[in-house]
């Protein structure tokens, strides 16, 4: 997965009804080749907190 990712080369379940697409846009963030396209680790834990705001809204 490291090597995956290193090289630009994952590919994630982008058509999923398992994970909310913000989830898979999170990690897809995550995953950026060039660190300065990456999200920091407050914006991922920002986005994460309203993801579940959401999630627990609608439950």
């Amino acid at each position: 997965v490291a090597l995956a990712a290193a090289s630009g080369r994952i590919e994630l379940p982008v058509q999923s009804t398992t994970y909310p697409s913000d989830i898979i846009d999170i990690m897809l963030a995550m995953l950026q080749t060039e660190p300065n396209r990456r999200p920091s680790i407050t914006e991922v834990i920002d986005k994460i907190s309203n993801v579940s705001r959401l999630t627990m809204d609608i439950v």
